[in-house]
């Protein structure tokens, strides 16, 4: 995984219920909630964006700046 800020939002015990793969790009100032899954590759993850508890992010997908990715939206597949 690169991340590009060490300024994101992870407190620890959030940050160990995610799966990140090391292939993600996640930029400065994203706010992941919870149990976050991102796909095996190609997710890019833009600042200031954030993702709530429990979303699925798929493969090749970006999230784009200060866009805010709710579970179980249909909108949480951005720039597919």
């Amino acid at each position: 995984m690169e991340i590009t800020s060490t300024t994101n939002s992870f407190q620890k015990n959030k940050w160990s219920e995610c799966l990140i793969p090391d292939s993600a790009l996640i930029e400065k100032n994203v706010v992941f909630g919870s149990r976050v899954v991102l796909a095996d590759s190609g997710v890019v993850i833009r600042s200031g964006a954030r993702l709530d508890t429990a979303c699925v992010i798929a493969e090749n997908v970006t999230i784009g700046q200060g866009s805010w990715v709710r579970a179980g939206s249909p909108k949480a597949l951005i720039n597919v």
